[in-house]
C-alpha cells in the first residue's frame, strides 16, 4: 500500500493505530470499570436477596404464627359459642322449668285455698257438734244425775216401805 499512495499516508495510518490502540485502551479500560460496576452492584444485590431471603422467612414465620394464633382464636370462639349455646339451652330449659313449677305452685296454691276453706269449714262444723255434744252430755249428765237421784229417794221409798212391811 505504501507503495500506490506512499510515505505521506503513513503517518494518518500510524496516527488513526494510536487514535484506535487509544480507544480500544480506554474501552478496556471502560469495559473493566464497567465490570467492576456490574460485579459490585451484583454483589449488592446477592446481599439484598439474602437479606430479602432473611425478611421472607422472618414473614413466613410471623405469618405461620399469626396463622395460628388465628386459628386458636377461631376454636376459642368456637368453644365459647359452644359452651355459651350449652349454658343459652340450659337456661332455656330452665326456664321452661320454672314455668311449669310456677303453674303447678298455682294449682297447688288454689288446692290448698279450697282445702283451707274446706278445713276451715270442718273446723267450724266440728266445733258446732263439740257444742251439740257439751249440750246433750251437760243434759245427759242432769238426766242421769236426776234419774239416780230419783232411784236413790225411790230405794230410799222402798225401805222406807220395806221398814214399813216388816
Amino acid at each position: 500500500m505504501s507503495f500506490i499512495f506512499g510515505n505521506s499516508l503513513q503517518p494518518h495510518l500510524d496516527a488513526a493505530k494510536q487514535e484506535l490502540a487509544k480507544a480500544q485502551e480506554q474501552l478496556a479500560e471502560e469495559r473493566c470499570a464497567r465490570r467492576t460496576e456490574v460485579e459490585r452492584v451484583l454483589k449488592l444485590l446477592e446481599a439484598e436477596k439474602r437479606k430479602l431471603t432473611r425478611v421472607q422467612k422472618k414473614f413466613e414465620h410471623s405469618h405461620k404464627e399469626a396463622q395460628q394464633k388465628a386459628e386458636r382464636a377461631v376454636k376459642e370462639r368456637d368453644d365459647w359459642m359452644s359452651a355459651h349455646k350449652t349454658a343459652s339451652e340450659e337456661l332455656k330449659q330452665a326456664k321452661e322449668d320454672n314455668n311449669k313449677l310456677r303453674e303447678q305452685a298455682a294449682k297447688n296454691s288454689k288446692l290448698v285455698v279450697r282445702y283451707l276453706g274446706e278445713v276451715a269449714a270442718l273446723k267450724k262444723e266440728n266445733k258446732t257438734l263439740n257444742d251439740r255434744m257439751d249440750g246433750i252430755l251437760a243434759l245427759t249428765r242432769e238426766r242421769m244425775a236426776e234419774a239416780f237421784t230419783n232411784v236413790v229417794n225411790q230405794n230410799g221409798k222402798r225401805r222406807r216401805l220395806g221398814e214399813l212391811l216388816d
